[in-house]
């Protein structure tokens, strides 16, 4: 094998290499694995806004705003990422899943 095609055959693995990280990061950012947005939303503040889901009156990018930041107390939080999980359009049994974490986050703002 030449020199040549000894460095042609390591720059076509070093660019596989770098295709699959590159790859690799894109997937785990579009899934939301790699979240930096927080919020200081309250428990209140989450039932509120999965109200406002449920009716259709939040403004356009509040669904995606609430689902993508991570809120800085770890109860509401949880509620956010389960309000996250329901499938979308929103159905009957999504919709009972979010009413129940509506009295959920009432509850904890109740405390």
């Amino acid at each position: 094998m030449t020199n040549l095609t000894f460095v042609s055959k390591a720059l076509g693995m070093v660019k596989a290499v770098v295709e699959f990280l590159a790859t690799g990061l894109a997937v785990a950012f579009s899934a939301g694995s790699v979240n930096y947005r927080t919020s200081d939303m309250t428990a209140a503040e989450v039932a509120d806004t999965i109200q406002d889901f449920i009716d259709r009156t939040g403004a356009t990018w509040d669904w995606d705003d609430f689902i993508c930041c991570t809120i800085l107390e770890p109860k509401p939080d949880e509620i956010r990422r389960k309000a996250g999980e329901v499938a979308l359009p929103l159905e009957g049994d999504g919709e009972a899943v979010l009413r129940e974490l509506i009295e959920q986050a009432k509850t904890i703002a109740s405390q």
